[in-house]
């Protein structure tokens, strides 16, 4: 007992010693990781969590400075080995994840984040709004993982509505072709969130006009106006409304929001109607849920004269309207616009439209730039078709069609261990989250998963 204490003493005056030798190195120079690194091990060696943990993220904060952002990466992670709870950390991993491309990786830190962060004052409007914008089928994962960053302008400060930082993202997608549907799908969210902003209207409005939605483009006008108003800013507002009127070329009437044909029969050229078609499935989405029954008289007429329950009255309604609408993105769109085809297996998913969105799907797989994901998605559909055998399949020719890429990779492996899960494969299922957390620890779910085999096997 006396030697053991005798060595605790002296080891205590060696770290005393070396603690004090690194400070003065720092002191020195204040950028020396190699001595900052030394004492944060000495720190968490003697079980002094608070210093380790400031010595780890200054470091680490050097690192991300001088551009080496996975050596900054590595250590945050230390950091949160040793305080779980750190908001910093999974702040900081974030975005260096988000700076170095790494879009898909900063997901969960960002998802800890918000949970960490909900006992504080606004942490539970945090977390609904992370919630929603997780729910948004978002394509561009750089635009996604931007959006869950707004959320969180200062995790150790007060919190404050994301609406100008959202509406700014929105902005620079819609000024990105590619991104337009994107841009739409964010600026319909915005609106549903912020009814009394007018960011989100402003935005909606121009990508309104761009893609000839007069309809809703005109509703959309109609509330600007009443926020303005509401606002006093109506009167120096009238000229920014009158770049949203149609010019003369556009005064002839536009096609039905469910895609009847123009008079002028004209197929579009590629990627054209993409944005109108998305726009357009939203509307016919709304008509789907809107919840109105139809009164008994129209009922009567449209079955015969026999009334029939009003959830089957409005089944064969959408149905009818859904037949017309495919029907017209048949005339617009052609099979080899790829794209095109992929963003409507999107609408249709987010529908619950599985089957058409798999047949979607299925067009877009010939650009071999979109098959991978294209093939991925497909998967998801059957899974929630629960059509396991046919999901495994397009997983795995997803697979092999990802390349290089490691996070996609790791992505749709870690659908094809749901997926093996559900066939009642657990150990080949097992074997491929193990594999998943060798090469990242905090991969969603995975390690819940893993314990959920092993407690099965157990049992």
């Amino acid at each position: 007992m006396i030697i053991r204490r005798i060595r605790e003493l002296v080891q205590r005056k060696k770290s005393g010693s070396l603690k004090e030798e690194f400070l003065e190195q720092i002191k020195k120079n204040p950028q020396d990781t190699r001595s900052r690194l030394k004492l944060g091990d000495l720190h968490a060696k003697l079980g002094e969590i608070p210093e380790a943990v400031d010595q780890y993220a200054t470091c680490a904060e050097i690192f991300a400075q001088a551009g080496f952002h996975l050596k900054s990466i590595a250590l945050y992670r230390q950091v949160l080995k040793l305080d779980p709870n750190s908001a910093q950390a999974l702040r900081r991993i974030g975005q260096l994840c988000l700076q170095y491309g790494l879009y898909a990786d900063a997901y969960p830190y960002y998802e800890s984040l918000a949970e960490r962060l909900r006992p504080r004052e606004g942490g539970e409007r945090i977390f609904a709004l992370f919630q929603e914008i997780s729910n948004l089928p978002i394509r561009d994962l750089r635009y996604k993982a931007l959006m869950f960053e707004a959320l969180f302008p200062d995790p150790s400060g007060m919190f404050t509505e994301p609406t100008a930082r959202l509406s700014e993202i929105a902005r620079s997608m819609a000024q990105d072709d590619k991104l337009e549907g994107d841009a739409l799908l964010l600026a319909r969210w915005l609106v549903s969130v912020y009814q009394d902003s007018p960011e989100g209207y402003e935005i909606l409005a121009g990508l309104l006009k761009k893609s000839g939605n007069r309809a809703q483009l005109a509703q959309t006008l109609t509330k600007l106006r009443e926020i303005y108003a509401s606002r006093g800013e109506l009167e120096k507002k009238e000229k920014f409304l009158r770049e949203f009127e149609p010019g003369e070329e556009e005064a002839s009437p536009a096609p039905d929001v469910l895609g009847e044909r123009a008079p002028q029969k004209t197929r579009a050229r590629p990627g054209e109607v993409r944005v109108k078609m998305e726009a357009d499935v939203y509307e016919l989405l709304r008509k789907k849920t809107d919840g109105q029954k139809p009164k008994a008289e129209g009922r009567e007429r449209a079955t015969g004269g026999t009334v029939q329950p009003s959830g089957q009255v409005e089944r064969i309604q959408f149905e009818d309207l859904f037949s017309s609408f495919k029907e017209g993105i048949r005339e617009q769109v052609s099979r080899g616009d790829f794209e095109t085809h992929y963003n409507l297996g999107i609408a249709y998913q987010e529908m619950g439209l599985y089957e058409d969105a798999i047949q979607e799907f299925e067009l877009a797989c010939g650009d071999p730039a979109l098959a991978a994901d294209a093939r991925f998605l497909m998967g998801k559909c059957s899974a929630e078709l629960e059509q396991w055998p046919e999901a495994l399949g397009y997983y795995e020719n997803a697979l092999s069609l990802a390349g290089e890429d490691s996070e996609k990779r790791r992505g749709i492996r870690y659908e094809m261990a749901l997926t093996l899960r559900a066939l009642g494969r657990d150990e080949e299922a097992l074997n491929t989250f193990r594999q998943i957390r060798e090469e990242s620890d905090n991969y969603r779910d995975t390690e819940k998963q893993i314990e959920e085999i092993l407690k099965a096997s157990n049992s």
